[in-house]
């Protein structure tokens, strides 16, 4: 099931759009890190691999991979995150699948971007429940 984006939704500090082919790339060099978490959980240890994951992740009609970027500076990717597992008819979906850059953990951006996800999908999209899906080893999501 397709879910429904526009193709900006502005916040105060972050632009949110759908992730593109072509942005992942970009996305996937600030993504890889030695020994960061897609490495070390994931066990994708080049941009290549980040970027044949993210290629693969664009092409399931379950999932809506969402781009934030820095509404001043938008060539700085600030995280990602997804719609995914929505019910047919769209009464709920998922949230997930979030990656933060490490510069913008612990700050306004995850907050920001979830909230506005939160408003799109109750009020745009019309859902009746939201449930967020953590990784059980990504234990700094958990603190």
């Amino acid at each position: 099931m397709n879910i429904e984006f526009p193709a900006q939704l502005i916040t105060k500090h972050l632009t949110i759009e759908p992730l593109s082919s072509k942005q992942v790339p970009m996305l996937a060099a600030q993504l890889f890190k030695k020994d960061g978490f897609y490495e070390l959980q994931r066990g994708l240890d080049s941009e290549s691999k980040i970027i044949e994951y993210f290629h693969n992740f664009l092409k399931d009609n379950n999932r809506l991979c969402l781009l934030a970027k820095l509404t001043k500076k938008p060539e700085i990717f600030v995280a990602t995150s997804s719609y995914f597992e929505p019910s047919n008819p769209l009464y709920k979906v998922e949230i997930g699948f979030t990656w933060i850059n490490p510069q913008f953990q612990k700050t306004f951006v995850n907050t920001e971007f979830k909230f506005a996800m939160l408003q799109y999908a109750f009020e745009q999209l019309k859902v009746k429940r939201v449930q967020f899906s953590v990784q059980p080893i990504n234990h700094n999501s958990m603190q």
